[in-house]
């Protein structure tokens, strides 16, 4: 009887053990088990104890790459609570990565238990978990073991509750040294510009803070001191004045001095840069450092296109704008240049045999480039229709990736607000970057007035030369004072007299 309890109690221990059950050590157990007591066998609790240790798992929720770019990512809103029921494709939360805010979408079914990382939290390292989810609500989330990646994402979300009580801890030492140093007294002298400026954008009271400097000037250093707490301050109104004359004419003037500084305060607020702002900084600091910018500028006569884009749409009522023509007329362009079209990629040059235009749209988030691929293949029409749906969903942060990364040639267009001509910076690994101006009625020796529209190509010199930019705006200006062309889709080479 007592081996047949050691039996039990050896096949109990490997029963209980889930990893060595599926390692497939039930074999020898069943025999044992079978022996000394009539139970289960050992294969039977196997498979219900491993299945019960899968039910039971913790799902972790990771913060995903969402762009080849995206180094890390910023949570603006969890769309589900805790306990709420989520099914696969469920949206989770919504996501800031370096281009736009987009949707995170559950690739589990389960309840969502816990919440590490809350609402507008920033800087969230990628795979980071950033909440936990359960298969049955009645479980309880066990967070894994990379729980410190999660901790150093959360003190981001709250920075504050780490060092409130530092200052305090550190402040009576150099305060007492301070009190005893003799010289320490409030100034009577001008304060410099520097001082000036910390004390104004600080709210002091120059009167109130220990001098240390020569003949009783205030240094910027006894000032930074006593923002840190290190010091403590003197009372308003001086107690060590030999004669009441003396102490009533020197409160009242470093009174009134204060008082008239405070009215002319200044300040600044900082506000964090959200994760597209830190992009557009990085990439626009790149290609202005590392590409050698070439301009060229341009100019063209639109009073034809102008006119007959007026008497299309009354005859059709189907709208479209001259960006719309710019568009098509700049892929036109760089079918017949192809080098405006390249790239310069790893130390060589790409020829892209796709003409892909990445158009930039303002949102209140910055810049982003939605692209109308195959540009030069489509319609006016078309592009229209195709590029209003982009800016609209951009402006709305619902682009997906696929719909603004890549493409072959850029245009920036600040035609609309009334600039005349600007300098675009190229965005890589893009060779060209067409800025487009408004347009202006000019007086013209045959026509009378016309309506004249000025451009400039910022080109890669490492691509494109100065020759190749010429020539590539020599064709776009023909496109553009031959709308016919554009519009009904010909080449180039069916210009007629150029």
């Amino acid at each position: 009887q007592s081996t047949s309890m050691e039996y039990v109690t050896q096949c109990s221990s490997l029963i209980f053990d889930p990893a060595k059950m599926a390692a497939g050590l039930g074999r020898g157990v069943s025999r044992l088990l079978t022996r000394a007591a009539g139970v289960q066998t050992p294969q039977v609790l196997s498979r219900s104890l491993h299945a019960s240790y899968q039910r039971h798992e913790t799902i972790p929720v990771r913060l995903p790459a969402l762009s080849p770019t995206m180094t890390e990512g910023s949570i603006v809103e969890w769309l589900k609570k805790e306990g709420d029921e989520v099914a696969v494709g469920d949206v989770l939360f919504d996501i800031e990565t370096d281009k736009a805010t987009m949707a995170v979408e559950s690739t589990e079914d389960g309840y969502l238990r816990q919440i590490i990382i809350g609402d507008n939290t920033s800087g969230i390292a990628l795979n980071t978990i950033v909440a936990l989810m359960t298969e049955d609500l009645d479980e309880e989330p066990v967070m894994p073991d990379e729980a410190p990646a999660v901790d150093d994402a959360k003190a981001v979300q709250e920075p504050a509750k780490e060092k409130p009580s530092e200052p305090k801890a550190a402040a009576p030492a150099p305060a007492a040294s301070s009190s005893s140093s003799p010289s320490a007294n409030a100034t009577t002298k001008p304060l410099s510009p520097a001082v000036r400026a910390i004390v104004d954008r600080n709210g002091l009271d120059a009167s109130t803070i220990p001098a240390t400097g020569p003949k009783g000037y205030l240094l910027k250093g006894d000032v930074l001191a006593f923002l840190d707490g290190g010091v403590q301050p003197l009372e308003a109104t001086s107690k060590s004045a030999p004669t009441p004359t003396t102490e009533s004419k020197a409160a009242p003037s470093a009174t009134a001095a204060t008082g008239s500084r405070r009215k002319r305060q200044r300040g600044s607020v900082d506000v964090p840069a959200s994760g597209m702002r830190k992009t557009i900084a990085s990439r626009l600091t790149e290609s202005k450092s590392t590409i050698p910018h070439a301009y060229s500028l341009g100019e063209a006569d639109i009073t034809e296109l102008m006119a007959l884009r007026k008497e299309l749409i009354a005859e059709t009522g189907r709208k479209f704008t001259l960006n719309d023509v710019v568009i098509k007329a700049a892929a036109m362009a760089c079918r017949s240049v192809p080098i405006a079209n390249a790239g310069f990629v790893d130390g060589n040059i790409r020829h892209n045999t796709s003409v892909d235009v990445s158009i930039a749209v303002a949102t209140p988030g910055g810049l982003i480039t939605p692209i109308v691929f195959d540009a030069d293949k489509q319609s006016v029409g078309k592009i229209s229709a195709n590029f209003g749906e982009l800016a609209g969903k951009a402006r709305e942060g619902r682009l997906q990736p696929h719909e603004y990364q890549g493409g072959t040639f850029s245009i920036s267009n600040l035609g609309m607000f009334g600039i005349t001509n600007f300098t675009a910076i190229i965005n890589p690994p893009h060779a060209c970057n067409l800025a487009v101006g408004t347009t202006r009625a000019l007086p013209h020796p045959t026509k009378g007035m016309s309506q004249q529209m000025r451009f400039q190509l910022s080109a890669d010199e490492r691509v494109v030369s100065q020759d190749d930019a010429t020539r590539w705006l020599d064709v776009f200006k023909a496109y553009l004072e031959n709308p016919k062309v554009v519009l009904t889709g010909l080449t180039y080479t069916d210009l007629e007299d150029y």
